[in-house]
């Protein structure tokens, strides 16, 4: 939504800038502490907006739906 709204110069609200800077930080802390990854997704065919995907969290494998039609991926 961010890249959006700078995108056609819209004016950010204040509590949006706020709430993408704190998910930065808790980015960058996951990150220094080794608990990030990457998943891979495969649709079926060009027309798929997202994809099945098996995520593994903590010893666990979750099946997760991974949507791909937003344009700002």
């Amino acid at each position: 939504m961010l890249k959006v709204m700078a995108r056609y110069n819209m004016e950010l609200p204040d509590k949006l800038v706020d709430a993408a800077k704190r998910q930065a930080k808790r980015i960058s802390s996951l990150k220094a502490r080794g608990l990030t990854g990457t998943v891979s997704i495969v649709p079926e065919d060009q027309y798929d907006n997202g994809a099945l995907s098996a995520v593994s969290i903590g010893g666990k494998t979750l099946h997760v739906w991974i949507g791909t039609a937003s344009s700002d991926m």
